[in-house]
Parts: C-alpha cells; structure tokens; sequence
C-alpha cells in the first residue's frame, strides 16, 4: 500500500518552487545540503554576476493569498 501525500507538504513544495522562481530575478537561491530550519540560502546577484552578499530564506505557503500577498516586510524582521 502506498503513503498518501500529504496536502500541506504539496503547499509546501509549490511554495518553495514558487519562492525560488522569484528568488531567481535578484539572485542565485540554493538549498542547503542539511536541514537546518532555512529553505534557501541566496547569493545576491551585482550586474548579473554573484556578489558575495549572502541572505537566507524560508519560504512558507498556505492555500489562502487573502491581504498578505505581495505585502512588504517589516525592517525588523529583515534584520533578523
């Protein structure tokens, strides 16, 4: 008997590739080897080249895009 895959581990997959496309216009994302709580880790993009600039990123997908579509994040949680 096969295991059913789950509903909220196909959101999540769609997210992350979703994530990742976009992710993809200002820099170059990578999974990490391990998991280690971060989905992506990005090299920013100077120019079209790599720049040496790292930021990390976990990506989380839902089923609902209500308000919190496209809204921008709070500098707080950037320096984070």
């Amino acid at each position: 008997m096969r295991k059913m895959i789950q509903p909220s581990r196909k959101i999540g997959e769609i997210a992350e590739l979703e994530i990742k496309k976009r992710l993809s216009n200002f820099s170059n994302p990578m999974k990490p080897t391990y998991d280690v709580g971060i989905d992506f880790y990005c090299d920013l993009l100077e120019n079209g080249s790599p720049s040496s600039k790292f930021f990390l990123v976990q990506a989380k997908g839902t089923q609902k895009f209500g308000k919190k579509w496209g809204q921008s994040i709070d500098k707080k949680t950037v320096r984070y």
